[in-house]
């Protein structure tokens, strides 16, 4: 009897004129029972998929502590995994790869979420960030034991084209090794990263219970559609609040650079009131300066002194004023650089004795990738391509007032859209964004721009930067050299 098939059989022969019903198609089922299955899994998590997920989470959360200062860190949260239960993927098995799975030992090999990480960040900008981090990572290849890489044509982007449900994120699949007597064993991970809205929503839906083609009544799709669009609103409410606060925060290090003079000269006009709270600051203020080993740009200082004493100090700077203030008259000898995004030096820092990390680039870039964690580390010939889409993005769109973050990030978008195939790999959307910013903050960016104009721009804020560093000649010509698509190619 085939399975599925009910044979009525005593009202077949109860009535001379039943019609035996139709014989339908056999479905195909799995080549190993579930105790087979179930043996095979136990020991499979014990060793493997357990182990995977746990190297991958700190393999993640190293590298986010690598490439991102502390304030955008703060605001990416890596969790701690999950393996597939057994039955969901025992149902998963049945219901989609029946004919795909010849053995127990082919399972990983076509099921690719067997381990599951989720990074959940505060705003649109920061996955935006994590995004681009990820694509610099090396992509896997057949007989690698990496560490973390990517799975080549994994990611799944639903950010700007939702599920029919409502459900927002991006996915890619990551692949690490783990241990297995001689040698190592691949683990592919499926990560999904998701603002903290989008993240609510799938909690409030039930999104990770109720999988497409389970039977939901229409008004729960109906309706977690419409809170879908309005959380991704309030996505966007808070990604302008997040560069508002930014902008805010920025001005408050400063009254005007314009009208402040070179960090050597102080005011000395500052005595602000005995206050128990500011003693406290002072000393934790004077602790982090003399700890610096390398350049601290200022908001990440004044950063540091929100986060341990509340971001009301910021108002008034506990009687300074404006941070630079506060921190001239606390540390006197203190070096701060004049520019936009000004660094705080070391005591004694030499520039030229820095001996950088990053193998196939100079010390310069070395050194600038230290100090700043969003500077995109890419071949210097690849720079030029950057100039030319953010160039063909500001013919796309004008704007009447002065361009803000808000316009910087349809830029962004368009001058990715806007690379052919043959580049749209090594235009990264963090490429594209800092040298956006770099123009946005030297006042630079209009409308209609060309790639040389881009180019000069981006040139120029990028060497008074590296001169408010201290940086030698010889170097200032190699960085812009690197920056003109003129350095060396092996990077």
């Amino acid at each position: 009897m085939r399975r599925g098939t009910a044979w009525p059989w005593t009202n077949r022969f109860a009535n001379p004129d039943y019609s035996s019903p139709p014989v339908t198609e056999e479905k195909e089922s799995l080549p190993f029972s579930f105790a087979e299955f179930s043996a095979w899994f136990d020991r499979y998590s014990r060793h493997f998929l357990e182990p995977a997920q746990k190297a991958a989470g700190a393999a993640l959360n190293e590298l986010l502590d690598d490439e991102l200062q502390e304030p955008q860190r703060m605001r990416i949260r890596v969790g701690s995994g999950r393996v597939k239960s057994k039955t969901r993927t025992w149902k998963k098995l049945n219901d989609k790869y029946p004919g795909r799975v010849s053995s127990l030992s082919t399972i990983p090999d076509v099921v690719d979420d067997l381990v599951g990480l989720r990074v959940v960040c505060t705003n649109k900008s920061d996955v935006n960030r994590l995004v681009d981090i990820l694509d610099g990572l090396d992509k896997y290849a057949d007989g690698d034991e990496p560490v973390l890489a990517t799975h080549n044509g994994s990611s799944k982007d639903w950010r700007t084209e939702p599920k029919k449900s409502g459900y927002r994120a991006y996915h890619v699949n990551l692949c690490t090794s783990v241990p297995q007597a001689t040698h190592r064993h691949l683990i592919v991970c499926e990560l999904q990263i998701r603002t903290l809205l989008q993240d609510s929503w799938g909690e409030l839906t039930h999104e990770d219970t109720y999988k497409p083609g389970a039977d939901v009544p229409p008004l729960v799709n109906t309706l977690s559609r419409r809170m879908a669009d309005l959380m991704a609103t309030l996505d966007d409410i808070a990604e302008d609040l997040r560069s508002e606060l930014d902008r805010l925060a920025e001005g408050s290090l400063v009254e005007s650079r314009e009208t402040e003079e070179i960090p050597s000269v102080r005011d000395r006009d500052v005595e602000p009131s005995p206050n128990p709270t500011r003693e406290a600051a002072e000393a934790y203020l004077r602790e982090q300066v003399n700890a610096l080993t390398r350049p601290m740009p200022l908001p990440t200082l004044a950063w540091e002194l929100q986060r341990e004493f509340g971001g009301e100090i910021s108002n008034g700077w506990l009687g300074y004023g404006t941070f630079t203030k506060m921190l001239n008259a606390v540390i006197p000898n203190a070096r701060v650089s004049p520019t936009n995004r000004s660094y705080v030096l070391p005591e004694n820092f030499d520039i030229a004795s820095y001996d950088g990390e990053y193998p196939g680039v100079p010390r310069v870039i070395s050194l600038l990738k230290e100090a700043d964690k969003s500077f995109p580390l890419c071949s210097s010939a690849h720079w030029p391509e950057v100039y030319s889409a953010l160039a063909v993005a500001t013919h796309e769109m004008s704007w009447e007032d002065a361009p803000d973050i808000k316009v910087l990030n349809e830029l962004t978008r368009l001058a990715r859209d806007s690379a052919t195939p043959a580049t749209a790999e090594r235009v990264s959307r963090g490429q594209v964004q800092y040298v956006g910013y770099a123009l946005l903050s030297s006042f630079t960016l209009i409308t209609n721009m060309t790639a040389n104009q881009v180019e000069q721009a981006f040139v120029d804020w990028m060497l008074s930067r590296s001169t408010s560093m201290g940086l030698p000649q010889d170097d200032s010509d190699q960085l812009e050299s690197w920056l003109r698509g003129k350095g060396r190619q092996d990077a």
